[in-house]
């Protein structure tokens, strides 16, 4: 089977401390140069973006063009990665700011400034200020709500954690390791991407779950763990055996705990994935090999008893809220959009082009 020849993930995502994301580790990512884009909003960052993703055409055999979403409006791009040009733009505005750290050698900026109307924006900025304020706000209310539920989250895990039979675990990793990544003795280290497949989003948890197919064409381990304890250390066991042997992974992070969780891990390069399935994105797939976290409890103990009700309730409160600041974003978009000169912004993107492509 043939891979897809273009798959959709995230970079970042609302955590309990706010956005925070892997926008920077993306852009540091070997063989491409980073294309910063400084914007206002609603002035064709994502457009632009759309844009040369299909100039790009399909990428080179064996590789993969990438959309990268916007967690606060999934219908809107943060970046592109183009293999085929070794390039990866990303919106480089907040609150995902980046900034060249080795200019012309390592990154490029596109700025959009030139095209607006500072004037007439100027004329506004009380509205504009204020709606701006208004979003931060909302965000902040959303970002609490996560931050309850992730909490409740956390506390099932730790007590499923508990019940681990880890040197279990950790055999079975070990088989599986060897099993589906055969050890490759002096190989280098491989690479390791981090991404998110699924994030909450306005009205709903937003999961990229056709991306799972389009890179582990061959082979998909689903692992159900409902509680959430025994899928991360597996996958964990599983990424760091990857990495030794020098296989290329996607590290794909849980936005209950961006740093410490991985929900996915999938190897492009052998057409492979481990994925975790559990309420919040209940995955299944044709064909696919099916592995019960509850093997890994010590025998005689059950799970346990906490509902999901309460958290559940959080998070649909989180979405509900990034509803409310969607709207008040795009009220936002709407004075920086009448002041974009967007045929400026078509020429930055021919430029672009004709760097890339020729």
């Amino acid at each position: 089977m043939r891979k897809a020849a273009t798959v959709d993930f995230f970079l970042g995502a609302l955590s309990p401390a706010g956005f925070t994301g892997w926008f920077a580790q993306a852009a540091a990512e070997d063989g491409q140069t980073a294309w910063l884009i400084k914007a206002g909003p609603g002035c064709g960052k994502s457009t632009l973006m759309r844009r040369l993703l299909d100039a790009a055409g399909d990428p080179p055999a064996g590789q993969y063009n990438e959309r990268l979403h916007c967690s606060s409006d999934p219908a809107s791009l943060d970046g592109v990665r183009l293999p085929g040009a070794a390039a990866l733009f990303l919106d480089a505005t907040a609150p995902h700011t980046l900034d060249c750290k080795y200019p012309g050698a390592a990154e490029r900026v596109v700025s959009l400034y030139d095209a607006l109307d500072n004037e007439a924006l100027a004329r506004q900025s009380g509205q504009i200020l204020a709606l701006g304020q208004r979003n931060a706000d909302l965000m902040a209310r959303a970002a609490a709500h996560w931050a309850l539920a992730c909490g409740l989250l956390a506390r099932r895990r730790a007590e499923a954690a508990d019940l681990l039979d880890r040197d279990r675990l950790q055999r079975y990793a070990a088989r599986l390791a060897a099993r589906t990544m055969p050890p490759r003795r002096g190989a280098a280290p491989g690479a390791q991407a981090h991404r998110l497949l699924s994030a909450p989003t306005p009205g709903q948890i937003t999961l990229f779950a056709d991306t799972v197919p389009a890179l582990a064409d061959r082979t998909i381990y689903v692992i159900r763990d409902p509680d959430g304890a025994a899928a991360p250390r597996l996958l964990a066991l599983l990424a760091d055996h990857a990495r030794r042997n020098g296989y290329d992974a996607v590290l794909c992070h849980c936005p209950t705990d961006q740093a410490g969780k991985l929900d996915h891990l999938l190897l492009p390069g052998l057409g492979l994935g481990f994925v975790t399935a559990n309420p919040w994105h209940p995955l299944s797939f044709p064909g696919q090999r099916t592995v019960q976290a509850s093997r890994f409890r010590r025998a005689g103990t059950r799970p346990p008893r906490r509902s999901n009700r309460l958290a559940g309730a959080l998070i649909r409160r989180t979405c509900e809220t990034q509803a409310r600041a969607k709207a008040v974003h795009d009220a936002l978009e709407a004075p920086y959009v009448r002041a974009t000169d967007f045929a400026a912004v078509d020429a930055v993107r021919r430029r672009c082009e004709q760097a890339l492509f020729g």
